[in-house]
């Protein structure tokens, strides 16, 4: 879960424990497929401003090798890749934190100085 940037608990458990100690305290997580990611992208291309750079990442999404190509596209413009990160990024922890919600748990920004974990 993004590096360890988020807190997660139990909505009404707390304490200690280990894994052999609290099995109600993991969760199963199911493979989600690459579709959101494909969608990432889909909505990453939306927001570019070049028409001319978005049709060249819209051509590079279609068919096998999709993130392969959007990426080699990508390194093209150095600065758009730190952008693709950010963006996909933020998509992910947003993603984890419904899927969380969902669950029953509460995530709470990671405290100040804190180390990630």
């Amino acid at each position: 879960m993004a590096a360890g940037r988020d807190r997660v608990r139990r909505r009404g458990r707390r304490g200690a424990g280990g894994r052999g100690t609290r099995p109600d305290r993991w969760l199963y997580v199911d493979c989600e497929g690459s579709r959101q990611g494909y969608r990432d992208m889909e909505a990453f291309i939306d927001s570019r401003t070049d028409p001319e750079r978005a049709e060249r990442l819209s051509i590079a999404i279609q068919g096998r090798g999709a993130f392969r190509r959007f990426k080699d596209v990508l390194s093209r413009s150095p600065g758009e890749v730190e952008e693709w990160h950010s963006f996909s990024d933020e998509r992910q922890r947003g993603r984890t934190r419904a899927w969380l919600a969902d669950e029953g748990y509460c995530v709470a920004p990671r405290s100040p100085g804190r180390l990630a974990t």
